[in-house]
């Protein structure tokens, strides 16, 4: 019997829920095999998500979390500064997840493990979509990689960020709450003309710079010119 079949997301879910885990940012302890696993299975069920999701409300949407687990929990669960939290503490509705869960704070791999947890046991009800820190060239640069490393060694912390990063080039693009809120990590794009044109997206995109639309969804800043056309430079 294989890791995959014995593996119990519950209760991993739940080790990080506890206040003695979340409040004070202690790093959870991982092992390998586990990472590996997560990573794998979380894959298979975003390639059943379309690159443009559709969302009913009731939804809380959600922006960058960088890292931050305690602002996470707090957001997701109700009676958060009590004590051990579980699924019956999930805040009722839909979530919508704009993206950049990784880098800068110091909990990147604690918050990749609960969204991908909750992702495989509410597949319907969690949507994460990509930010432009769920591309490698960026999160290589910006914390998480070097994080896996310092976590679970040198050589296993490689293979898991690039398991990590196969994940996160199925994440879809874009997502619209009850036919009226288009949401995207970024912004709009001048090779925007439909909704058709986000829902074609072929992923995974493991070269975003290789597709310049899903390139502006991840990138494009909003600005006050309004006849101002400029990508943004920086990983925000």
């Amino acid at each position: 019997m294989s890791l995959v079949d014995t593996f119990d997301i519950l209760s991993f879910l739940l080790k990080h829920l506890k206040p003695s885990a979340w409040k004070n940012d202690r790093p959870q302890s991982y092992n390998f095999e586990e990472l590996k696993v997560l990573a794998r299975m979380a894959t298979e069920v975003l390639k059943n998500d379309r690159s443009l999701e559709r969302v009913n409300p009731p939804c809380t949407i959600v922006g960058d979390i960088h890292g931050q687990l305690s602002d996470l929990i707090r957001i997701i669960f109700y009676n958060a500064a009590t004590g051990n939290l579980g699924l019956d503490d999930l805040k009722t509705g839909n979530f919508l997840f704009l993206g950049d869960y990784v880098d800068r704070g110091a909990m990147s791999t604690e918050c990749i493990c609960v969204l991908f947890s909750l992702k495989l046991i509410y597949p319907k009800k969690f949507i994460l979509l990509r930010g432009n820190h769920e591309c490698a060239d960026i999160n290589r640069v910006y914390g998480l990689h070097q994080e896996l490393i310092d976590r679970i060694g040198e050589q296993n912390g490689e293979v898991i960020w690039h398991l990590f990063n196969e994940s996160f080039a199925h994440l879809p693009l874009a997502a619209v709450v009850g036919m009226r809120i288009l949401c995207m990590h970024g912004g709009i794009s001048p090779h925007l003309k439909s909704l058709d044109d986000i829902q074609k997206i072929s992923r995974p995109i493991r070269e975003v710079k290789s597709h310049q639309l899903a390139q502006d969804l991840l990138w494009s800043d909003p600005m006050d010119q309004a006849s101002v056309l400029n990508s943004s430079n920086h990983p925000t």
